[in-house]
């Protein structure tokens, strides 16, 4: 063995053999006895261990293909003011698992009362939201109390066996278009989708009805508007509203929105339309702050700009499994502490007549490889029955 050592003595064999059990057992070893030798083991948990991190991985999966059975994820984005019910019509997307049932799902509702950006004012995320939080007011069910939430990230709302989580937030510019003959043709917040930190937005207005033709816009939303002489384009300095400015380009015909076929919001289908152009041929751009009006050529109708709101991106889920998974995560950890940390090691201690004395010989291992147990072994060596001192000159190997 690499760690060993022996000594002579006096004391009888048998007397070395029952002070090494005794010894040993006091150490929690599991012993057992030969003819002339005692072997002892511990660290059998450091197998067990490695048998519950691979159980609880199962357990994990378990956990997983029951919430994505049986729960669902969907969003929905809602302009600040407007209200939630938890039904399949009010989402903007959803995605039920294979066995997910409609009964299942929580009659709940939401409103949104108030939302609050946290700004970074220096350093280089300057621009960038630190914090944001939307102010709820909401019921369990249709006949519940209302009740009061700040909803923040890693903050969700839990309702029965759903959370509902805020993962965004943008801008919704109030645009009114009115056509030709002056009828209003569009009003309300429009969606912008933010581009980039600063919340530079992209958006589109559809005006289906406007007559003498249809009317669409198409542009950006600059939170704090601020020109590029290298660009020559507009960019957002900062997130937050100080200098607010919409642009958009101008199309008119057909937007496609009369053959029945589902169109995104977020997009405009120009096949069958024509940008508006000036005279000398460059598009026709119109650049709006809160509050202004613009009228648009040929006898089109009106742009205004009236106003900002804010709109939240909510994601609402349900997964059933989700405690199952925790417990396995728990129990994968414990596992695997268990594993790194308890060290399985043996023993031996062999005592045998030789020249008239007893010829003690004890030796020991670290099976989990890399342990030293140079001074488990001194200690046990030096606690046995007829252990020389230090001073003794005892033979030692």
């Amino acid at each position: 063995m690499p760690d060993h050592s022996s000594y002579r003595t006096d004391v009888p064999v048998d007397d070395v053999l029952a002070g090494a059990r005794a010894l040993l057992r006091k150490r929690r070893y599991r012993v057992e006895t030969a003819e002339d030798a005692v072997s002892a083991e511990r660290g059998y948990l450091r197998e067990a261990g490695n048998l519950l991190f691979h159980l609880s991985v199962l357990v994990v999966l378990v956990g997983f293909a029951i919430g994505g059975m049986f729960g669902y994820k969907g969003g929905v984005i809602l302009v600040v003011g407007n209200g939630f019910s938890n039904n399949l019509t009010q989402y903007d997307d959803f995605v039920p698992g294979s066995l997910f049932k409609a009964s299942s799902m929580e009659p709940f509702s939401f409103d949104i009362k108030d939302f609050s950006v946290d700004w970074l004012t220096s350093g280089p995320r300057a621009g960038m939201a630190r914090a944001f939080d939307a102010r709820l007011a909401y019921r369990t069910s249709p006949g519940a109390p209302e009740q009061q939430y700040d909803l923040k990230v890693n903050h969700p709302l839990t309702v029965g066996n759903t959370e509902v989580f805020l993962i965004g937030h943008g801008y919704a510019p109030v645009i009114t278009v009115r056509d030709g003959k002056g009828n209003v043709v569009y009003s309300g917040p429009t969606i912008f989708l933010p581009t980039d930190q600063s919340f530079a937005s992209f958006g589109v207005v559809k005006a289906p009805d406007a007559q003498p033709t249809q009317i669409g816009l198409e542009g950006e939303f600059y939170p704090t508007v601020a020109f590029s002489k290298q660009t020559g384009s507009y960019y957002s300095a900062f997130g937050n509203t100080l200098d607010p400015l919409v642009s958009m380009l101008v199309y008119t015909g057909d937007l496609g929105m009369d053959t029945g076929t589902s169109q995104s919001v977020y997009a405009l289908d120009k096949a069958k339309t024509t940008m508006l152009t000036k005279k000398n041929g460059a598009p026709y751009r119109i650049d709006l702050r809160p509050g202004q009006t613009t009228k648009l050529p040929n006898g089109l109708g009106t742009v205004s700009f009236d106003g900002i709101k804010r709109w939240t991106k909510i994601q609402i889920s349900q997964t059933p499994g989700k405690r199952i998974a925790l417990a396995g995560v728990v129990l994968a950890l414990i596992g695997l502490l268990g594993s790194l940390f308890i060290r399985p090691r043996r023993v031996w201690v062999r005592a045998r007549r030789e020249g008239g004395v007893t010829l003690v010989e004890v030796a020991a291992l670290d099976r989990s490889g890399g342990g030293d147990v140079a001074t488990v072994l001194a200690e046990i060596a030096a606690a046995l029955p007829g252990a020389p001192t230090k001073d003794a000159g005892e033979e030692q190997s």
